[in-house]
């Protein structure tokens, strides 16, 4: 065959090589679009419906239709000041109130049991570090597993007397306890349990929750290193905290005695949280500070006011004491202590003179413990 017999025969080929190429291009986008468009059409229903129809579906829907809706009434809780809209209530009372739970309309809603949740987290920060411990978790059975169809309404009554491991409400700018009370109602396994709580206001005003100090019956701070004796004596071990230390200061015996330039009445603080501790001196009195020293015996009055004052200086209300409590609960950890304890100090600084000039002056002191109690409603200051 010769050569042009080969062109004559390729180029029918090679036109209908690309009038198939061209027919292709014309037609295929609208075959496909064509038949993917019957394909969905006719398919896509089905599928959907039977995705509907699976039984993790109908448990997903049971996730989010069969919410219960629950409100927690407290009674006879006004707001305070010392948290704002926090409900406030006496710890030597019964706290009283109802759980609203209301399933979904036309709805039979299943539950494994409702509790009420009284909990207490105590809180401690300082400049370079913080701790929470959770101090208390008290748990109370409103409702045995069941079987909610309609809107029902729990009561419920709290001793709160008999809870001895509650303690007053406390917030300083270091340490804070807080309490919450809220529900929970648990749901069966496959789905998700329901809770919430609200911050309450706890005080305590007539309980005998501080233990009996060691020095109670003696009310005295006594310092008698520094060649004389002194004394302070202030009357009680017990203080209201919006009131006031009153008593005296008496020099005696200072014939031998260093000379005495200032005389200071302190109260300081010591909160603990956890493993932390910060102490801190929270009221100052100067019963004597001058340029006369003290040589001979004397007596000095002294009234150191505790309730704040801005005229006075006095900043920050101070909180009452809270006993040591070391949580025994389940989840709580035995390391999550919580403590405020008060303390009274009686300290003397020798007078300034051209011996001692170039010298630091040095310091007498003693130290006891007080309680600071929130007085009662009958104007009493309870005792311990």
């Amino acid at each position: 065959m010769s050569t042009r017999c080969l062109r004559h025969f390729h180029r029918p080929c090679i036109t209908s090589s690309i009038s198939l190429c061209t027919t292709l291009r014309t037609t295929l986008p609208t075959t496909l679009s064509t038949t993917l468009s019957t394909t969905v059409s006719t398919t896509l229903p089905t599928t959907v419906h039977h995705v509907v129809k699976l039984p993790v579906r109908q448990s997903l829907a049971g996730w989010f239709n069969d919410i219960f809706t629950a409100k927690l009434e407290i009674d006879g809780s006004p707001a305070t000041t010392i948290s704002g809209a926090s409900k406030s209530v006496d710890a030597d009372k019964d706290l009283s109130g109802r759980l609203i739970v209301a399933p979904p309309d036309g709805r039979t809603v299943r539950h494994e049991g409702v509790q009420l949740v009284l909990k207490s987290v105590a809180t401690l920060t300082l400049a370079v570090e913080s701790v929470q411990a959770k101090v208390m978790e008290k748990t109370f059975l409103l409702r045995p597993p069941g079987d909610v169809s309609e809107t029902i309404e729990i009561p419920f009554s709290l001793d709160l007397a008999a809870i001895l491991e509650l303690r007053e409400s406390y917030s300083s700018e270091t340490l804070s306890l807080v309490h919450t009370l809220g529900y929970k109602i648990h749901r069966p396994w496959w789905t998700f349990s329901i809770s919430a709580d609200e911050r309450i206001d706890i005080r305590r005003h007539s309980a005998d929750e501080p233990p009996p100090l060691a020095n109670a019956s003696d009310p005295i701070l006594r310092v008698e290193d520094f060649g004389g004796e002194c004394t302070f004596a202030h009357g009680a071990a017990v203080f209201d905290v919006d009131g006031s230390i009153e008593g005296q200061v008496e020099f005696d015996h200072m014939d031998e005695a260093a000379a005495i330039g200032q005389v200071a009445v302190l109260l300081g603080r010591t909160e603990t949280c956890g493993a932390l501790t910060f102490d801190e001196v929270v009221r100052t009195l100067w019963v004597h500070r001058g340029n006369v020293a003290i040589v001979t015996s004397c007596t000095l009055p002294v009234s150191l006011p505790l309730k704040a004052s801005t005229a006075g200086g006095l900043q920050g209300d101070l909180q009452p004491s809270l006993p040591v409590l070391i949580p025994s609960d389940p989840g709580c950890s035995a390391n999550d202590t919580l403590e405020v304890r008060y303390w009274l100090r009686l300290e003397l600084t020798e007078a300034a003179n051209a011996a001692s000039e170039s010298l630091s002056l040095r310091k007498w002191w003693n130290t006891h413990p007080v309680i600071l109690r929130r007085r009662n409603q009958s104007g009493v200051i309870p005792d311990v």
